[in-house]
C-alpha cells in the first residue's frame, strides 16, 4: 500500500509521475515512492483521479464500488464544501462508468507517458549516474522563454525544493528562494508538475548528458499559464507581503508594467495597513491600465518592510 485510503495526497502523483522522478534526483528517499508507483500499475492508462459527487442519500458507505473489471474507491471527503464530494480513484480497462446517481468533475487522467517501464529506467540511471547535474543555463533559458524571473525559473527546474535547502545547490539566497517558492506554490500543483514532467527528455540518458528539455517545459508552461513580462524577485516579494493576488500580479505583468505600478502612495484609492501596504489589489490594476487618478509614480519601498 502507498498510503492510507483516506489520504488524498498520493493519488495526485499519478497525473505526472515524471515530476516525482525529477525531485527524486535530489531526494533519494522518493525513489522508494517511485518504485511503489511503478509496481502498483497505477501509472498506466486506465486509471484516473476524480472529484466524485454522490447522490443525496449517500451516507459515506460503501466506499468501494465494483462492476466487473472496473471499480471506484472513495478516498477523503470534502465535507466543508457544498455539495460534498469525495476524491476518488477509478479504474476501467475501457470506458469509465459510474454508480447510479454519481457524477464526477475535475478529472485527472493517467496517460501512461511516464509509466512503469520509464520509471524503472529512470531509477536505474539515477543509481548509475547519481543526481542530475544542475545547469544554470537551462534555468536562464526557461526564464527567457516563459517570462519567469531568474529565481522562479531556477527553483522550478530544481523541482521546487524547500527554500532553506537551495543556498549551496543553486546559489540563491534563502529570502529570494522563499519569494519564488510562494509564487510557484500559488500555481495549480498538477499544472506545475506537468511542466516538470515535460522537462524530462524522451531519451532519459540526455537528462544527464545534455540537460532538461527546456523547450518542452517552456511550451507546457505557456500552454497552462501564458507568457508574462518578468517581475523581478524583489517586487514579487513586496507584492506578496502586500497581499496582492497572483492573478493581479500576472495581469500587471501581461500589461508590461514595472515596479512603479506597485506604487503604494500614488493612488488615493489604496487602503493601507500599518506598514503602509495595500490590502486590495484592484487599484494596482486600475493604475496599470490607466487609472483616472493620474498620480502613478515610482514608489519607494517602505522602510519597515524587510
Amino acid at each position: 500500500m502507498l498510503a492510507d485510503r483516506r489520504d488524498t495526497t498520493w493519488p495526485q502523483l499519478l497525473a505526472a509521475p515524471g515530476a516525482l522522478a525529477w525531485r527524486a534526483s535530489a531526494d533519494r528517499r522518493l525513489v522508494d515512492v517511485l518504485t511503489a508507483l511503478a509496481d502498483s500499475g497505477m501509472t498506466e492508462p486506465g486509471w484516473r483521479v476524480v472529484d466524485a459527487y454522490p447522490p443525496p442519500d449517500f451516507d459515506g458507505e460503501p466506499y468501494f464500488f465494483q462492476t466487473g473489471s472496473e471499480f471506484i474507491v472513495l478516498l477523503g471527503s470534502r465535507r466543508r464544501y457544498e455539495p460534498k464530494f469525495w476524491t476518488a480513484l477509478q479504474y476501467s480497462p475501457g470506458a469509465f462508468r459510474l454508480p447510479v446517481g454519481w457524477s464526477v468533475d475535475n478529472v485527472r487522467g493517467v496517460d501512461g507517458s511516464f509509466g512503469a517501464e520509464r520509471i524503472r529506467q529512470f531509477c536505474s540511471l539515477l543509481a548509475e549516474h547519481g543526481s542530475v547535474p544542475w545547469r544554470p543555463a537551462a534555468a536562464a533559458k526557461l526564464a527567457d522563454r516563459t517570462g519567469l524571473n531568474a529565481v522562479e525559473a531556477a527553483l522550478l527546474l530544481a523541482g521546487l525544493p524547500d527554500p532553506v535547502d537551495v543556498r549551496g545547490r543553486l546559489g540563491l539566497s534563502a529570502a529570494d528562494a522563499a519569494a519564488a517558492s510562494r509564487s510557484l506554490s500559488r500555481r495549480a500543483k498538477l499544472a506545475v508538475d506537468a511542466v516538470l514532467q515535460a522537462a524530462i527528455p524522451k531519451e532519459l540518458e540526455q537528462l544527464w548528458t545534455a540537460g532538461p528539455d527546456v523547450s518542452a517545459a517552456a511550451d507546457e508552461w505557456i500552454r497552462r499559464f501564458g507568457r508574462r513580462t518578468p517581475v523581478d524577485i524583489d517586487t514579487l516579494s513586496s507584492a506578496y507581503d502586500a497581499r496582492v493576488s497572483l492573478t493581479s500580479i500576472d495581469a500587471l505583468a501581461s500589461e508590461k508594467v514595472g515596479r512603479d505600478q506597485f506604487d503604494r502612495a500614488a493612488c488615493p484609492s489604496w487602503s493601507r495597513r500599518s506598514a503602509g501596504w495595500p490590502i486590495s489589489c484592484r487599484p494596482v490594476l486600475r493604475c496599470a491600465v490607466g487609472c483616472t487618478c493620474g498620480r502613478t509614480r515610482l514608489a519607494r519601498r517602505p522602510r519597515n518592510v524587510a
